[in-house]
Formats: structure tokens, C-alpha cells, sequence
């Protein structure tokens, strides 16, 4: 993601088919393991992993105004 230089992208959502996995910058630098994942085959409310990702809370990580508020 660094070298794309997206420089105010602070999330980034890569999907393999039904799974979804949710990148975060922190502290100005992208994070090396997802920070959110759900599979919308599957939901639930917690995964084993990545480890501590829910999937309640990366549907509401990418809800407009969590967008929005960063």
C-alpha cells in the first residue's frame, strides 16, 4: 500500500471471494496482519483469525460515518 502512495486512505478492504479483511494505517503506517475480518458466509462475532478481529466490529469500522471520523 506504501508504494501506491494513497496518503489519505486509511482503510483499505481486500476480498477473496467470501472472506473480507480489513486494513488499518496506524500510526501513519499500515498494519502487517488484518485489523478486521468477516465472511458473509459465516458471520460471527468472533474469529480465531485473525486473532481478536469481529466481525461486528469490522462491519462498523466501515460504516460511512466510522469512515469518515477515521
Amino acid at each position: 500500500m506504501e508504494k501506491l502512495k494513497l496518503d489519505f486512505c486509511r482503510k483499505i478492504l481486500v476480498t477473496g471471494g467470501a472472506r473480507f479483511y480489513l486494513y488499518s494505517k496506524i500510526g501513519g503506517r499500515w498494519s502487517d496482519t488484518p485489523t478486521g475480518y468477516f465472511n458473509v458466509e459465516k458471520i460471527r462475532e468472533s474469529h480465531v483469525a485473525p486473532k481478536g478481529t469481529s466481525a461486528v466490529d469490522t462491519i462498523e469500522a466501515l460504516t460511512p460515518m466510522n469512515l469518515i471520523r477515521g
